[in-house]
Protein backbone atom coordinates (compact mmCIF):
# COMPACT_ATOMS: atom_id res chain seq x y z
CA UNK A 1 0.00 0.00 0.00
CA UNK A 2 2.81 2.38 0.90
CA UNK A 3 4.61 1.70 -2.37
CA UNK A 4 1.42 2.24 -4.36
CA UNK A 5 0.89 5.61 -2.66
CA UNK A 6 4.51 6.55 -3.36
CA UNK A 7 4.07 5.51 -6.98
CA UNK A 8 0.93 7.64 -7.33
CA UNK A 9 2.81 10.62 -5.87
CA UNK A 10 5.80 10.21 -8.17
CA UNK A 11 3.77 9.72 -11.33
CA UNK A 12 1.49 12.63 -10.44
CA UNK A 13 4.51 14.88 -9.95
CA UNK A 14 6.07 13.67 -13.20
CA UNK A 15 2.81 14.51 -14.97
CA UNK A 16 2.87 18.04 -13.57
CA UNK A 17 6.57 18.54 -14.35
CA UNK A 18 7.51 16.48 -17.42
CA UNK A 19 11.19 15.77 -18.16
CA UNK A 20 12.96 18.88 -19.38
CA UNK A 21 10.34 21.17 -17.89
CA UNK A 22 8.33 23.67 -19.91
CA UNK A 23 9.27 26.26 -22.51
CA UNK A 24 9.51 29.74 -21.05
CA UNK A 25 9.63 31.58 -24.36
CA UNK A 26 8.34 30.76 -27.81
CA UNK A 27 9.60 27.26 -28.59
CA UNK A 28 10.95 25.42 -31.58
CA UNK A 29 8.55 25.75 -34.49
CA UNK A 30 5.07 26.80 -33.44
CA UNK A 31 5.12 25.79 -29.76
CA UNK A 32 3.99 28.46 -27.36
CA UNK A 33 5.39 29.18 -23.94
CA UNK A 34 4.29 26.52 -21.45
CA UNK A 35 4.63 23.59 -23.86
CA UNK A 36 6.73 20.65 -22.59
CA UNK A 37 10.35 20.82 -23.74
CA UNK A 38 10.51 17.08 -24.41
CA UNK A 39 7.48 17.35 -26.71
CA UNK A 40 9.13 20.08 -28.80
CA UNK A 41 12.45 18.17 -29.00
CA UNK A 42 11.14 14.64 -29.53
CA UNK A 43 7.34 14.29 -29.83
CA UNK A 44 7.42 10.47 -30.05
CA UNK A 45 9.40 10.12 -26.87
CA UNK A 46 7.09 12.58 -25.13
CA UNK A 47 4.06 10.51 -26.19
CA UNK A 48 5.70 7.35 -24.79
CA UNK A 49 6.41 9.20 -21.55
CA UNK A 50 2.91 10.67 -21.33
CA UNK A 51 1.01 7.43 -21.92
CA UNK A 52 3.27 5.21 -19.83
CA UNK A 53 3.27 7.69 -16.93
CA UNK A 54 -0.53 7.86 -17.13
CA UNK A 55 -0.71 4.04 -17.14
CA UNK A 56 1.52 3.84 -14.07
CA UNK A 57 -0.57 6.49 -12.30
CA UNK A 58 -3.90 4.79 -13.01
CA UNK A 59 -2.69 1.28 -12.16
CA UNK A 60 -1.29 2.55 -8.87
CA UNK A 61 -4.66 4.09 -8.06
CA UNK A 62 -6.33 0.77 -8.94
CA UNK A 63 -3.95 -1.08 -6.58
CA UNK A 64 -4.78 1.30 -3.74
CA UNK A 65 -8.52 0.91 -4.30
CA UNK A 66 -8.28 -2.89 -4.46
CA UNK A 67 -6.14 -3.10 -1.32
CA UNK A 68 -8.62 -0.98 0.62
CA UNK A 69 -11.51 -3.34 -0.19
CA UNK A 70 -11.81 -5.98 2.57
CA UNK A 71 -13.96 -8.37 0.56
CA UNK A 72 -11.23 -8.55 -2.05
CA UNK A 73 -9.16 -11.01 -0.02
CA UNK A 74 -11.83 -13.75 0.03
CA UNK A 75 -10.55 -15.93 -2.82
CA UNK A 76 -7.27 -16.53 -4.55
CA UNK A 77 -8.83 -15.62 -7.90
CA UNK A 78 -9.35 -12.08 -6.68
CA UNK A 79 -5.77 -11.80 -5.47
CA UNK A 80 -4.40 -12.48 -8.97
CA UNK A 81 -5.88 -9.21 -10.27
CA UNK A 82 -3.54 -6.98 -8.22
CA UNK A 83 -0.60 -9.11 -9.35
CA UNK A 84 -1.47 -8.37 -12.97
CA UNK A 85 -2.00 -4.69 -12.20
CA UNK A 86 1.39 -4.50 -10.45
CA UNK A 87 3.07 -5.93 -13.57
CA UNK A 88 1.31 -3.30 -15.73
CA UNK A 89 2.39 -0.65 -13.23
CA UNK A 90 6.02 -1.76 -13.47
CA UNK A 91 5.89 -1.68 -17.27
CA UNK A 92 4.45 1.84 -17.18
CA UNK A 93 7.10 3.04 -14.75
CA UNK A 94 9.95 1.54 -16.75
CA UNK A 95 8.68 3.00 -20.03
CA UNK A 96 8.20 6.44 -18.46
CA UNK A 97 11.70 6.28 -17.01
CA UNK A 98 13.15 5.28 -20.35
CA UNK A 99 11.32 7.98 -22.29
CA UNK A 100 12.00 10.79 -19.87
CA UNK A 101 15.47 10.15 -18.51
CA UNK A 102 17.83 10.25 -21.49
CA UNK A 103 18.75 12.64 -24.26
CA UNK A 104 21.63 10.98 -26.05
CA UNK A 105 20.93 8.07 -28.39
CA UNK A 106 23.59 5.79 -26.82
CA UNK A 107 22.24 6.33 -23.30
CA UNK A 108 18.69 5.81 -24.52
CA UNK A 109 19.59 2.45 -26.06
CA UNK A 110 21.43 1.37 -22.90
CA UNK A 111 18.43 2.29 -20.76
CA UNK A 112 16.04 0.59 -23.18
CA UNK A 113 18.04 -2.67 -23.13
CA UNK A 114 18.30 -2.58 -19.34
CA UNK A 115 14.54 -1.96 -19.00
CA UNK A 116 13.80 -4.80 -21.44
CA UNK A 117 15.96 -7.20 -19.40
CA UNK A 118 14.19 -6.21 -16.18
CA UNK A 119 10.82 -6.58 -17.89
CA UNK A 120 11.70 -10.05 -19.17
CA UNK A 121 12.84 -11.13 -15.69
CA UNK A 122 9.62 -9.78 -14.11
CA UNK A 123 7.54 -11.54 -16.76
CA UNK A 124 9.42 -14.84 -16.27
CA UNK A 125 9.06 -14.73 -12.48
CA UNK A 126 5.39 -13.83 -12.78
CA UNK A 127 4.72 -16.61 -15.31
CA UNK A 128 6.52 -19.19 -13.16
CA UNK A 129 4.40 -18.20 -10.15
CA UNK A 130 1.12 -17.99 -12.06
CA UNK A 131 1.22 -21.29 -13.98
CA UNK A 132 0.85 -23.55 -10.90
CA UNK A 133 -2.06 -21.40 -9.66
CA UNK A 134 -4.08 -21.56 -12.90
CA UNK A 135 -5.87 -24.90 -12.32
CA UNK A 136 -7.03 -23.78 -8.85
CA UNK A 137 -8.10 -20.38 -10.17
CA UNK A 138 -10.09 -21.85 -13.04
CA UNK A 139 -11.69 -24.40 -10.70
CA UNK A 140 -12.59 -21.65 -8.22
CA UNK A 141 -14.16 -19.47 -10.91
CA UNK A 142 -16.12 -22.40 -12.41
CA UNK A 143 -17.40 -23.50 -9.00
CA UNK A 144 -18.65 -19.99 -8.28
CA UNK A 145 -20.51 -19.86 -11.60
CA UNK A 146 -22.18 -23.22 -11.02
CA UNK A 147 -23.11 -22.53 -7.39
CA UNK A 148 -23.88 -18.88 -7.87
CA UNK A 149 -23.15 -16.23 -5.29
CA UNK A 150 -23.42 -17.16 -1.65
CA UNK A 151 -26.44 -15.89 0.22
CA UNK A 152 -26.18 -15.04 3.83
CA UNK A 153 -29.17 -15.37 6.10
CA UNK A 154 -29.63 -13.68 9.36
CA UNK A 155 -31.87 -14.53 12.24
CA UNK A 156 -34.04 -12.34 14.38
CA UNK A 157 -33.76 -12.30 18.13
CA UNK A 158 -36.50 -14.97 18.28
CA UNK A 159 -34.50 -17.42 16.14
CA UNK A 160 -36.46 -16.97 12.91
CA UNK A 161 -34.72 -16.58 9.56
CA UNK A 162 -35.13 -13.35 7.61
Amino acid sequence: MTLAVLDVSVTYQAGLNPPGGFLENRGIGHEAAGAPVLESINPNRYNVFFYSNTTAFLTSLAIIILLMNRSFYVSEAKVVAPEIIVVLDMVGLMAAYWAGSTRREQTAMYTLVLSAIVLIVIYAVYAVQLVPKLPRLVDDVLRRRVRGPRRTTSTTKHGRRC
